[in-house]
């Protein structure tokens, strides 16, 4: 089953662009324009990752980003977080980080890069999961 990418993006054309390039790397997309609609997609479908623009209105994406982590948590999830932006300012990244985001990724965005950066923590998620599964069964009966 294709991971689901939540993109918010106040920039339709953006946005859009985006969506059909994810789509086409078999991921399935959905999207939002505010910060308030993406907690809306998140809490009716599971997400397994977001990519979140920082410069929208009324909620930016680290205030986002501290809310979707809350709502993801009292689901008993851990969804990663990228923010996107389109001009990268001093301590962006450090505010980033506080709010849980994984990277701070510059527009344009290098998709190849971006997607390697989703399969790569796709598969450290599912590597962590596995070995915390295994290390709950305890060691195989005799």
């Amino acid at each position: 089953m294709p991971h689901t990418i939540l993109i918010i993006d106040d920039n339709d054309a953006f946005r859009g662009m985006l969506r059909t390039v994810l789509d086409a790397r078999g991921y399935r997309v959905v999207v939002a324009r505010t910060g308030a609609d993406g907690l809306q997609v998140a809490a009716q479908q599971p997400i397994d990752a977001a990519l979140v623009d920082v410069e929208m209105s009324p909620m930016d994406g680290f205030e986002f980003c501290q809310q979707f982590q809350e709502q993801s948590k009292a689901a008993g999830r851990d969804v990663p977080m990228w923010i996107m932006t389109g001009v990268l300012r001093p301590g962006l990244t450090k505010r980033a980080a506080a709010v849980g985001a994984l990277v701070v990724l510059r527009k344009p965005l290098n998709i190849e890069a971006t997607c390697a950066q989703f399969e790569r923590e796709f598969r450290q998620r599912t590597e962590r999961a596995e070995s915390a599964a295994e290390a709950d069964s305890g060691p195989p009966s005799a």
